[in-house]
């Protein structure tokens, strides 16, 4: 006899890392005309996240953001997650008519929740965002566009975020 098992509580957003230099303002004799260094490439990760509210999380990295890579990550959510309720923003690619139709097809173990326009601090997964780029982006400078995404990589399997998901969604 098949058992119902409960759904999970997941918020997710998605993120975007140009590699570019990102310093607006530095120390300067007055007069004189400071040089940064900029990598000129524009060339970008954009990272998918979710976090749960037993503190579980998973990242990835996608060349690309849009609705088909978005069925992606819920595809992946599903296997590491099963049944879930989906805490999403307003993203344009969250409202496709693609992911209309995925979500229409997949109501057994998936049902999403908006959160309200304009409210970023309920997401809990803009917490970590702000540490990962103040962690990775804000402490060094990454020579090549591989060594930022390795230390991406390696920031995101390591890193356990500690912070109360249930302290945001009651703001």
């Amino acid at each position: 006899m098949a058992e119902k098992r409960r759904m999970r509580l997941v918020c997710a957003d998605e993120s975007i890392l140009i590699y570019d230099s990102t310093r607006r303002s530095v120390w300067a004799r007055r007069g004189s005309k400071p040089r940064v260094l900029v990598t000129g490439s524009h060339k970008r990760v954009c990272l998918f996240g979710a976090l749960t509210t037993k503190r579980r999380h998973l990242f990835r990295q996608y060349p690309k953001m849009n609705e088909r890579v978005f069925t992606t990550f819920l595809r992946l959510l599903k296997q590491r997650y099963g049944r879930l309720i989906l805490l999403i923003d307003k993203a344009p690619w969250h409202r496709s008519k693609l992911i209309k139709t995925f979500l229409d097809e997949n109501r057994s173990w998936l049902h999403v929740l908006y959160f309200p326009a304009n409210a970023p601090e309920m997401n809990p997964v803009e917490e970590c965002w702000r540490q990962m780029k103040n962690d990775v982006v804000g402490s060094t400078f990454h020579p090549t566009f591989q060594q930022l995404k390795n230390a991406l990589t390696k920031y995101l399997q390591t890193k356990r975020y500690k912070h109360n998901p249930f302290k945001y969604l009651r703001q």
